[in-house]
């Protein structure tokens, strides 16, 4: 017995060593937390062991089968929520990211955050500029602000905040950035009967991305390039999309079926991808290069999951190269402006994850 009882406490600090990279991992699309430099006086203490914490919980044997384990569990007893889920009306689930909920009700609102978020903003404007390109940042709302409604009585904002991602939006304009708003450009939609985010997903879905991406081309001058979105739309579908929330509490596919947009794909489906080089940037997305035409416009993407997948199947029929780059919480590697050298530059980035962006003070600067 004590044999057993041995085994199984060494078993994960085993795996620890020899297991692969995890997958969970990169659904939560964050970074695996390092470990933490020792304090150099007793004031860092905490702060030490918690980083300690994190990263023992990242790096741990079994983590992925332990997270299974605990979800279903979780399911069984609370009912399609956890920790990381958060189980609303009508089938709609939501990520519950750190401070997510008390963000979009406005009862955590740090300034800072907000700035910090202009500055990184106004820097990738001005590397823009250094090469001669247009620059557009896109400030992605969570699901939870924009169906707000299908979200439970107490996680339910009252009224309409002054939230971080509002604040940050109001910014870009009043610094003189140029940004695509996709909260209020969803806004002046039949938000219901014409769903833009996935209800068992983290992420807008196919249209809902179409919408925001085109008006940046629309602002770009480039709108000849890319159809109106409500000419792609051919109506919506009853399916499943089996999204990271199902994922998180553990289940084989999704629980539910939604109604899922069907597009017109045919003015996009003209420029097939001729080349794709990927980049392991040691991130939770690696970096990429695609090819459409040997010369023509040059767009760069700075972003993250939103703009990963979602904006690659439309981007052939505006520019000949296409380069994106994960933003790496404000670390991303800034060289990349000078070597691609770009015509066009959006910098996209997603609310829930701004308080993960790293102090524009101790961001990585282009040699």
């Amino acid at each position: 017995m004590h044999r057993i009882l041995l085994s199984l406490l060494i078993l994960p600090s085993v795996l620890w060593i020899v297991q692969p990279e995890r997958s969970i991992l990169v659904l939560e699309n964050r970074n695996r937390a390092s470990l933490p430099a020792l304090p150099t006086d007793l004031s860092g203490l905490t702060a030490w062991l918690a980083g300690v914490d994190a990263f023992v919980a990242d790096n741990i044997g079994l983590r992925d089968q332990l997270i299974v384990i605990k979800t279903r569990l979780n399911l069984m007893i609370n009912d399609h929520s956890n920790a990381r889920v958060i189980a609303g009306h009508e089938g709609w689930l939501y990520y519950n990211a750190p401070q997510v909920v008390e963000r979009n009700a406005g009862l955590i609102f740090q300034p800072e955050r907000v700035e910090n978020m202009l500055r990184f903003a106004a820097e990738a404007r001005d590397l823009a500029a250094a090469q001669g390109a247009r620059f557009i940042a896109i400030p992605v709302p969570n699901s939870h602000c924009i169906y707000s409604n299908h979200l439970p009585d107490w996680a339910r904002p009252k009224g309409e905040p002054l939230t971080e991602q509002r604040a940050i939006a109001e910014g870009l304009k009043a610094q003189g950035l140029r940004a695509s708003d996709p909260y209020l450009l969803f806004r002046q939609r039949d938000l219901e009967s014409q769903p833009l985010y996935f209800r068992r997903d983290t992420h807008w879905n196919n249209y809902g991305a179409y919408i925001a991406f085109h008006d940046a081309m629309v602002q770009f001058g480039l709108s000849h390039s890319f159809p109106a979105p409500d000419s792609i739309l051919k109506g919506y579908v009853q399916g499943e999309y089996y999204g990271v929330l199902d994922q998180f509490l553990g289940l084989d596919r999704a629980a539910e079926t939604e109604p899922l947009p069907d597009l017109d794909m045919a003015a996009f489906a003209r420029y097939p991808e001729l080349s794709v080089t990927e980049t392991d940037d040691h991130v939770s997305m690696d970096s990429y290069e695609v090819i459409y035409a040997p010369e023509g416009a040059r767009l760069l993407v700075i972003g993250d999951s939103f703009s990963y997948s979602f904006f690659r199947q439309y981007w052939g029929a505006g520019f000949a190269a296409v380069h994106w780059s994960h933003h790496d919480y404000g670390r991303y590697d800034r060289t990349v402006f000078e070597r691609f050298k770009p015509d066009y530059v959006i910098f996209e980035f997603v609310d829930w994850e701004v308080p993960s962006w790293v102090a524009f003070d101790t961001r990585p600067t282009a040699p």
